[in-house]
């Protein structure tokens, strides 16, 4: 009988954080809203909702909106009071190792990054790791309260939870040194597996469940299905393929290529450019109809380029769907890059967590009740 109420109150608890996880989302996404609006939103009883606003006020993770009148405030019902974010509460540590480089920052849910530091760092350190990202954290955890650690880091297996061996760290238990260096919850991801999750937190995705990230960068193509990320059984979904199909085609896909082109005023007779383009509209297609997508990022395309990109590109993907009369509906849109993109992508899987899927590691954080 203990075991069974115990359950039973694991269950309750469990399904409690993810309507407050829900309530946080529909407010990172929808911005301001009232009670009645999360009622009819979320599908929720007004006292159930009434209560998930009252403990996200007392930890101070939501305040109401300055920004709406009083005519706004006065809504027909009950709870007409609308809330907003508080974004300085909502912050997560983000530490990203890439290119020889650590990089750590404080990043509230707004994608705002402070508190910057960035130093040298050789694949042979990575047992420094843990004591490095202890030390950064010591420094503000203090006056700050930091809800979760994100790592991104290239050649992580989320599936093993450790480096792979195949990758320049060689294998190591990065996430068990973590968790016992830093009295945080922790999350790694793969550094591809983060940049798509930093353009569903912080870019052109926010509201989509279902888009494709292909950078052409690190030659990956990452699939976000269904409100969750492709991960495959052995934890590399979009990650080796990409990298024999992409790198082999393309090598350093864009820059060089379409800035030689436009600079020599060939943009129109250059082989090499309509090349590029021309296998960028076949790999854009072959990932639309093979994972059916609503939004396909790109990244890696030169911001002076975006908009031709953008044209060539769907001249030669509409001509083609056109003609096997496949009728997908899709956008395309250009990863958002501005501002320290490799930080973001560290705590991305943090707010990944707070808005979609309160996993345990956030049992024992303030999002608990």
């Amino acid at each position: 009988m203990r075991i069974k109420k115990v359950k039973k109150q694991t269950a309750l608890s469990q399904i409690f954080r993810e309507r407050q996880s829900a309530v946080l989302r529909m407010l990172h996404l929808e911005g301001p809203s009232s009670q009645v609006d999360v009622c009819k939103k979320l599908s929720l009883p007004k006292t159930t909702v009434n209560s998930i606003v009252q403990i996200l006020l007392k930890k101070g993770f939501i305040v109401p909106s300055a920004s709406a009148s009083n005519a706004e405030r006065i809504v027909p019902g009950a709870y007409p009071e609308p809330y907003m974010l508080n974004a300085p509460q909502i912050t997560a540590a983000g530490v990203c190792v890439r290119n020889g480089q650590l990089q750590c920052g404080i990043v509230n849910c707004a994608g705002e990054c402070r508190s910057v530091q960035k130093e040298t760092f050789r694949p042979q350190d990575i047992g420094k790791l843990p004591e490095i990202v202890h030390e950064y954290i010591s420094k503000y955890c203090k006056t700050i309260h930091i809800l979760g650690l994100g790592l991104s880091i290239g050649g992580y297996n989320a599936v093993t939870k450790s480096t792979s061996s195949l990758s320049a760290f060689g294998s190591f238990p990065l996430y068990q040194r973590l968790r016992e260096a830093v009295a945080l919850p922790v999350i790694i991801e793969d550094y591809p597996h983060a940049c798509a999750l930093s353009q569903h937190i912080f870019g052109p995705c926010k509201k989509s469940e279902n888009f494709v990230y292909l950078s052409l960068e690190s030659a990956t193509a990452v699939c976000y299905a269904h409100g969750a990320l492709l991960r495959g059984v052995h934890g590399f979904a979009g990650e080796i393929a990409g990298m024999t199909a992409l790198a082999s085609k393309i090598e350093a896909f864009p820059a060089m290529h379409y800035v030689h082109s436009i600079t020599c005023n060939e943009r129109t007779e250059s082989n090499v450019f309509k090349k590029n383009f021309d296998f960028l509209a076949y790999l854009c297609i072959q990932l639309l109809t093979t994972y059916d997508p609503d939004t396909l990022i790109l990244n890696g395309i030169p911001p002076a380029l975006e908009t031709l990109t953008r044209t060539r590109v769907f001249e030669e993907i509409n001509y083609r769907l056109d003609s096997r009369n496949l009728g997908l509906q899709y956008s395309l849109e250009f990863a958002d890059t501005s501002g320290e993109k490799h930080i973001l992508s560290g705590a991305a899987p943090v707010f990944e967590n707070i808005f979609y899927r309160p996993r345990r590691v956030f049992q024992e954080t303030e999002l608990q009740n």
